[in-house]
């Protein structure tokens, strides 16, 4: 017979779940906001986090006629089936009913919060939130963070629906528990969700900051999250001086993990890209996961408080998951004085500090609610009363287990879930294929800013259509794909590794580089290639650093970049005489990117001097590439482009494509280059023909297909 502990577990996990799912999609809602007025944006953010909180205490009045495990029920049921039609809407529709939902999952992670308070303390309430970012984890290494909200596919409706069915039936079997009356310690718990959100619960933010496929990262990930769950299961069993201890373990690792992330491009390839903190990183992952559950269950706890005070909590639980991730996806908005890494250190420093803190003081409250005993039957009517708030162990009270009841099982499952996530996605998405050796003496190369995967709402958005865009490049036969602004788990991008999703896509040979926050570049060819380098180019006066990346294939070297932004005359010159001077050499070279100045600016002059040839003025006609902002097409304009040294230019085109706020730039360029000549393989094979060139497509919505010149 399960006890209370374990079905509060279950539904605490489910809640966790369904909020982080719900943060996630929150991300580009309010990206779209953010297009609107940075104003309008920041407050929706803080009335949609504040708002749960609010929730929260208007459910507690109502549960105390209705019932709160009743109430409880009621709203898990309701953000399931909210969930489940926002792939159904867009628009308008989409972007109220997605933060209405965030508001909903907070209310029930709320209402969870307290019943697991109530029946058994933070033990299972800190250790069911762990175990359901874990099976989130889970969730995103199947969907390949492409989140199920923003699926129509099958596999998404499965998701959607097996997790609302969840949600349904462990809120039922806790529809007779009851809160406990009152807690402290919100905070704690709150800035617990914020490094969840940012990292701890961020498959594509692990991926990228530790170098490694999402095989790896995400069995890593699973198993940092379980070993949190395990350690605040036992808090009740850990010492003063254990605390302690492993305090100073867990501040190591977190300065480590975030202090310096992604501080330096780094240029990856297909396999896992290991570098010198690698092994490192993926050590300080469970060490800094572990620790930081283990404060926020000694600091979460029931205690007395007033009415006001519950509400004041309650929001701020909202609040404080909020501001550290807002701060820390601030880097690409405005320039900060400090690293955005250091918001989610501090984070994780003031939560284990302050429960080394609590754990020597004098007055420290030593005990917590007793659980029921491990052999008692099903509570059906456990209530707050029937534990003790602030009892103290005494002579003849019911020992405490030495892990809360149920922990141990649900681990167990969840390590053969991390191996399976591990087999399954290295098997079906990182196997290397075979690659033609044929050489290209004139490859089809495109240019594209995705925008960190989300459509904007000048196209139709907000969405995210990394399908649609992964068979866009597929079918478009090219041998160098180069992206800008590649996401690799931004929030405001709805958490999703673009490089990774392309990749195993794709599957084609890559290599990367970070620009030092959530973004980056790329590069992906239809062959191998080498010599893969990068080149930092900081934005001395805007927020976000640039960086460049180059490879060398079939003969020449083919780079990308995106410099500064367009009122930032001064630094986009600087960036292209360093991104110049980087690219002297005396072999074939294309360069592609979004250079955020229009034809005939200075920083256009600057790579015609250098001998660099534009595509656009050789084989095409100069179309819009950018769409700005405005559906009526006003703000339309050209800023990526294709240039050339040693390179002869045969075709051009943009294809309209609504998946970004840029549009794919097309072109082909015979290098002059030659295969190595071997004695007993010759691998030069006749080209095929150019074929049509995509014209160019002026309209600011753009349909799905291209067009093409005869």
């Amino acid at each position: 017979m399960h006890t209370a502990q374990r079905r509060v577990l279950g539904v605490t996990a489910v809640a966790a779940w369904l909020l982080l799912d719900a943060i996630r999609a929150a991300g580009p809602l309010l990206s779209n906001v953010l297009e609107t007025g940075t104003v309008l944006a920041i407050g929706a953010a803080l009335v949609v986090f504040a708002a749960g909180g609010v929730l929260a205490w208007v459910c507690a009045l109502a549960g105390r006629h209705f019932g709160h495990g009743v109430v409880l029920l009621f709203m898990l049921g309701l953000v399931g089936i909210t969930r489940l039609g926002m792939p159904l809407v867009g628009g308008g529709w989409l972007v109220a009913a997605g933060l209405y939902l965030t508001a909903l999952a907070l209310t029930t992670m709320v209402l969870a919060s307290r019943v697991a308070l109530g029946n058994g303390g933070s033990e299972p309430l800190v250790a069911g939130t762990m175990l359901g970012v874990a099976a989130a984890v889970a969730e995103q290494t199947v969907l390949r963070t492409w989140d199920a909200v923003w699926r129509t596919d099958l596999l998404g409706w499965i998701a959607l629906g097996g997790l609302a069915l969840l949600a349904v039936v462990n809120g039922w079997r806790c529809r007779r528990l009851e809160p406990v009356a009152s807690s402290r310690g919100w905070w704690a718990y709150g800035l617990l969700w914020a490094l969840i959100a940012v990292a701890f619960g961020n498959l594509a933010w692990v991926t990228s900051r530790l170098e490694l496929r999402t095989s790896a990262a995400a069995a890593l990930t699973i198993v940092a999250l379980l070993a949190g769950a395990a350690l605040a299961a036992q808090v009740r069993r850990t010492s003063a001086v254990v605390t302690a201890v492993l305090a100073v373990g867990g501040l190591a690792a977190a300065w480590f993990l975030f202090a310096d992330a992604g501080a330096a491009p780094i240029a990856s390839g297909t396999a896992v890209a290991g570098s010198a903190g690698t092994s490192v990183a993926a050590v300080a992952l469970p060490v800094a996961v572990a620790v930081t559950a283990l404060a926020a269950a000694q600091i979460m706890r029931p205690a007395h408080s007033s009415v006001a005070r519950r509400l004041g909590a309650a929001t701020v639980f909202g609040l404080a998951i909020l501001l550290p991730a807002g701060a820390a996806e601030a880097s690409v908005l405005v320039a900060l004085p400090f690293a955005p890494g250091w918001v989610l250190a501090g984070c994780a420093g003031l939560v284990i500090g302050v429960a080394v803190w609590r754990a020597f003081a004098p007055w420290h409250e030593t005990a917590r609610p007793e659980s029921p005993a491990p052999d008692s039957t099903e509570p059906e009517t456990a209530t707050a009363e029937t534990v003790a708030e602030d009892a103290v162990d005494a002579p003849g009270a019911p020992t405490a287990p030495w892990i809360a009841p149920g922990v141990l099982l649900r681990v167990g499952v969840g390590l053969v879930v991390a191996a399976g996530a591990y087999a399954w996605t290295s098997a079906t998405y990182e196997q290397p294929r075979a690659l033609s050796a044929d050489f290209l003496n004139a490859p089809t190369v495109v240019t594209w800013n995705i925008n960190g995967g989300v459509q904007p709402g000048v196209t139709g958005g907000p969405a995210i259509e990394l399908g649609e865009m992964a068979s866009a490049l597929v079918e478009g036969a090219t041998d160098v794909v180069m992206l800008q602004e590649v996401e690799r788990g931004s929030l405001l991008a709805g958490g999703t590794d673009t490089l990774e999703y392309f990749a195993g896509v794709i599957d084609l040979p890559y290599a990367y580089a970070s620009a030092g926050d959530h973004r980056g570049v790329a590069v992906f060819t239809s062959r191998a290639h080498t010599n893969p380098h990068a080149l930092a180019l900081p934005a001395i006066d805007g927020p976000r650093d640039h960086v460049a990346l180059a490879i060398d294939f079939m003969g020449a070297t083919y780079a990308t970049a995106q410099l500064a932004g367009p009122v930032l005359d001064a630094d986009r010159a600087a960036q292209a005489e360093q991104l110049i001077a980087w690219l002297d050499a005396p072999q074939p070279t294309v360069l592609g990117g979004d250079l955020g100045a229009e034809p005939g600016t200075p920083v256009l002059t600057l790579f015609r001097d250098a001998g660099l040839v534009s595509a656009q003025d050789v084989a095409g006609s100069p179309g819009p590439t950018y769409l700005g902002t405005d559906p009526s097409g006003s703000e339309a304009t050209i800023r990526d482009y294709v240039l050339g040294r040693g390179v002869e230019f045969s075709v051009f085109g943009t294809v309209g494509l609504p998946w970004s706020d840029h549009l794919p730039v097309v072109t082909r360029g015979t290098t002059g280059a030659v295969a190595p000549t071997d004695a007993v393989t010759d691998v030069n094979e006749p080209q095929p023909d150019a074929g049509p060139s995509p014209s160019p497509t002026a309209s600011p919505t753009p349909s799905a297909s291209p067009s093409n010149d005869s």
